[in-house]
């Protein structure tokens, strides 16, 4: 299990460390590494920039061009959601705890092979936002492979012809 989280977790904990929360004379701030906002890489984690940023226009226009990242005016409802010690002056403080699974996403590409390679990754991709946040990540993978499985494992029996009509328990515990 912990082998399929080693792509997840350093991204997220990239993300944690590059997401800088500034409280700044024209209000608040996120400013982000231009690797998080790299919208043509084919894979890795994805921010829900519509959470973060305040949209005036169809894309945001950040307040600041640094060397290796922009700065973008907060959305308001991340400014409601967050304590205001969660915002830094100067140079800010990191997102961390604050990037919750719903202002992120991963994109990755996996092979659909039941019993495969990449099974279990499957089985976990939607839930791996959740997974790295949680303060016992190979627990809560496990318990999403679990209701995966389970309901994988129903489908089955319940589809299969030989099991019509017979009286049959399946428990999940």
């Amino acid at each position: 299990m912990r082998q399929d989280l080693w792509r997840y977790q350093p991204e997220y904990d990239f993300a944690r460390n590059n997401i800088l929360l500034v409280n700044e004379g024209h209000g608040q701030t996120v400013i982000i590494d231009n690797q998080l906002l790299d919208e043509h890489k084919a894979e890795g984690l994805r921010l829900d920039l519509q959470k973060m940023f305040s949209f005036e226009d169809a894309k945001p226009q950040p307040l600041q061009v640094y060397s290796t990242s922009k700065a973008f005016r907060a959305a308001p409802s991340l400014v409601a959601r967050l304590p205001d010690d969660a915002w830094g002056e100067g140079k800010g403080k990191a997102i961390a705890d604050h990037l919750t699974p719903d202002l992120f996403s991963f994109k990755r590409i996996v092979s659909y092979e039941w019993e495969g390679h990449q099974h279990l990754e499957h089985n976990l991709s939607g839930a791996m936002p959740q997974t790295v946040t949680s303060e016992h990540p190979t627990l809560e993978a496990a318990k999403f492979n679990t209701q995966v499985e389970f309901d994988r494992t129903f489908r089955t029996i319940a589809k299969e012809p030989s099991y019509q009509g017979k009286n049959l328990i399946f428990s999940p515990g």
